[in-house]
């Protein structure tokens, strides 16, 4: 009896404790924000635009950027130069982060 009537208040404490700490509803992936780039190949001189969700990143894991660096790199394997070099990376836009903020959007050109 004293075990049934334990384990019964161990599982209350466990449910009210749940219940008072915020779930975290969003992948951990998602702590460094969540980006989608149109169209998704590219050649140079097209336009793209870049949308960055961090949602999750700044509700969820208090991770709240000053700026954003946003970079394309180029693999080896992949580019035009033979024989292939490593490439460093192209730097498309380095934007501050304004407070409240939850996303940013913006196009730029592939040079």
């Amino acid at each position: 009896m004293k075990f049934a009537i334990a384990a019964t208040l161990l599982s209350l404490v466990g449910f009210v404790a749940s219940a008072a700490v915020p779930r975290q509803s969003c992948p951990e992936a998602s702590r460094f924000g969540v980006i989608s780039v149109t169209p998704s190949t590219v050649s140079p001189g097209d336009e793209i635009i870049v949308t960055v969700d961090l949602t999750c990143a700044i509700n969820s894991f208090d991770i709240i950027p000053k700026y954003l660096d946003y970079t394309i790199e180029v693999s080896s394997a992949s580019n035009a130069i033979k024989p292939p070099i490593s490439v460093p990376p192209i730097l498309l836009a380095r934007r501050d982060f304004p407070a409240g903020a939850t996303s940013d959007v913006f196009t730029t050109q592939v040079d």
